[in-house]
């Protein structure tokens, strides 16, 4: 599980160093990510997200090569998907790796949504690789699938040049979004291991999820106050 994971940072870190150029386009970010995709069933979909400030919103909005037209969206309190509301900065998906099925997903802001802001947030700030915890609304997976969005982000070069002492700016985020069912099937199947139930959970996070997986069943969230007993009901081996 652990090189599968890790597979999938290697994979972002890849993208990450090709999206370095700001000349980029989207055809050329696709063909870096296609072959990772391909090799990797687990990992369902690679995002760019450029940082779009409100001064450069409308130009973002209706340029060809970014949102053609479209705006960028958020997530209301409902659910809901409306269009962005008035601030300073935005990380809108601007292209998707597949592009096919995952339309829904173009223009939407992961900065002002409740789970995935606050990882792209440590993003920015580390300027290291982040992830969420496990999602599993439409905005997140179009197929309704439980999954886990990892962010690494893109130093703007061309402006840290004039600035060596200070840390290079980000010009944006790059995302690869993992389908857990598929990766805990593509780990135990690599392992041999068939017939289990497994409950896996962070020891070091009582306060944080538990996913719940077995053969032929959909994946779970388990929350918190409900982990340790279900932990002690389960028969055979249990995965920390």
């Amino acid at each position: 599980l652990q090189n599968h994971v890790a597979l999938t940072a290697r994979d972002l870190e890849t993208l990450q160093h090709s999206l370095h150029d700001a000349d980029a386009e989207a055809a050329a970010f696709r063909a870096v990510a296609a072959p990772l995709l391909a090799r990797s069933p687990w990992q369902s979909t690679f995002e760019w997200l450029p940082r779009v400030t409100r001064a450069q919103r409308d130009a973002f909005e209706t340029a060809p090569s970014a949102l053609d037209g479209m705006s960028i969206r958020e997530l209301d309190a409902s659910g809901a998907v409306v269009r962005a509301g008035s601030r300073d900065e935005y990380f809108p998906v601007a292209w998707t790796d597949p592009a096919a099925g995952r339309e829904a997903l173009v223009g939407l802001d992961h900065a002002h949504d409740a789970q995935r802001g606050s990882a792209l947030a440590r993003a920015l700030a580390s300027r290291a690789m982040t992830s969420t915890p496990p999602l599993s609304s439409i905005a997140d997976s179009p197929e309704g699938r439980l999954v886990q969005t990892l962010y690494a982000p893109v130093a703007d070069e061309a402006a840290a040049a004039g600035f060596p002492s200070d840390p290079a700016p980000v010009r944006g985020v790059v995302a690869a979004t993992l389908d857990l069912a598929g990766l805990l099937e593509a780990s135990l199947a690599q392992m041999g291991t068939h017939d289990q139930t497994l409950l896996l959970f962070d020891p070091d996070a009582p306060a944080s999820a538990a996913l719940l997986w077995s053969d032929g069943k959909p994946l779970q969230i388990i929350a918190p106050e409900t982990r340790q007993g279900l932990a002690a009901r389960i028969a055979g081996g249990v995965s920390t």
